[in-house]
């Protein structure tokens, strides 16, 4: 089934993938996710979150040296974006989930600190 959902998206021209990590144990256990996001399908998951997990996949760069993504979407974590950088030429994207919640964070704050 990995053979497949591969094949589909590497034939495709404008291949977007997503990169997210998910709770095992809140708290102390992650694993990223690598998805197609235009056929809605999962790569693969490894094993972690950080970049030294990443780059270091055996598997996770099998899947980098076959797919050529046209964008990669991922959250605004700064071991996401080294890992893209260095593995994807592709266009980097924050995902809006992320962007909207620092700007109603930061929006939040502003209005706190204002006196009316």
């Amino acid at each position: 089934m990995q053979t497949q959902v591969l094949d589909t998206a590497i034939s495709n021209s404008k291949l977007v993938i997503g990169i997210d990590d998910f709770a095992i144990r809140k708290g102390h256990t992650y694993n990223t996710g690598i998805h197609d996001l235009r056929n809605g399908t999962l790569l693969t998951v490894v094993l972690g979150r950080k970049y030294d997990e990443l780059i270091t996949n055996k598997n996770l760069r099998q899947i980098v040296d076959i797919v050529s993504p046209f964008a990669v979407v991922m959250d605004l974590a700064k071991s996401y974006h080294n890992f893209a950088k260095e593995a994807f030429p592709a266009i980097r994207i924050a995902d809006r989930f992320h962007v909207n919640r620092y700007i109603l964070t930061n929006l939040n704050l502003l209005n706190k600190t204002r006196s009316f």
